[in-house]
C-alpha cells in the first residue's frame, strides 16, 4: 500500500532530497525565530513605556490655563495659583468669553493710559488700570454690544458715554449715532 501512495505522489517531490527540506526547514524556522523575536522586542519597549506612564499618571497636576504640568504636592498647586502668571492667564481666559456689554461698560470707568497714547506701550500691560482700547476697538465694541442689545437694567447711554470718551475732532459712522 505504502507503494502505491509513493507512486500516486507527484513526480516534482522526486526532485528535492531529504537533506534541501531539511535546509529548508532550518532557514524557514531561524527567519520565524528572528521575526518573533523582533516582536517580543517592540512588544518589551510598549510595555516598558506604557509601565512607566501608568506610573507617573496621576502624580502631576496640569494647568489649563499655564499649560504647565506642576509636580505633585499640594504646595506645589498653591505656589502656582497664587502666582502673577497664573493669575494673568486665568484673567486673559475668562476676558475672551466676556460680553462686549460688560467690557464697555468696564471701559465706561477707565479714561485712556497716558502712557499707551505717548508711547503705543505700557509698563504695566494687562494690568493697567487704565484703558489701552484704540477708538477702532471701542467702536468695534459698540457695534457688537448694539448687535446683542444691552441688558434693561443698566442705566448706559451709548450716545453719552461715546461723545464723552472720543475727542471732539472724530467723526463716526452714521451706523453709531
Amino acid at each position: 500500500m505504502t507503494e502505491r501512495l509513493v507512486q500516486s505522489y507527484p513526480s516534482w517531490l522526486n526532485q528535492y532530497s531529504s537533506e534541501q527540506d531539511e535546509n529548508q526547514w532550518s532557514f524557514l524556522l531561524k527567519r520565524q525565530e528572528e521575526y518573533y523575536q523582533t516582536q517580543l522586542n517592540s512588544l518589551h519597549s510598549v510595555l516598558t513605556t506604557t509601565h512607566r506612564a501608568l506610573r507617573n499618571m496621576g502624580r502631576k497636576y496640569h494647568c489649563e490655563y499655564c499649560d504647565k504640568r506642576i509636580p505633585p504636592g499640594l504646595t506645589h498647586r498653591k505656589n502656582h495659583n497664587r502666582a502673577v502668571q497664573h493669575i494673568n492667564n486665568k484673567r486673559m481666559y475668562y476676558l475672551q468669553f466676556k460680553d462686549p456689554a460688560e467690557i464697555l461698560l468696564d471701559e465706561r470707568s477707565k479714561r485712556m493710559c497716558n502712557k499707551w497714547i505717548q508711547t503705543g506701550s505700557c509698563p504695566f500691560g494687562e494690568n493697567c488700570k487704565y484703558s489701552h482700547r484704540s477708538i477702532y476697538e471701542l467702536t468695534q465694541l459698540i457695534e457688537q454690544a448694539k448687535q446683542n442689545s444691552f441688558p434693561s437694567s443698566s442705566n448706559f447711554d451709548v450716545q453719552r458715554w461715546i461723545a464723552k470718551k472720543l475727542p471732539s475732532d472724530i467723526i463716526l459712522p452714521a451706523s453709531l449715532t
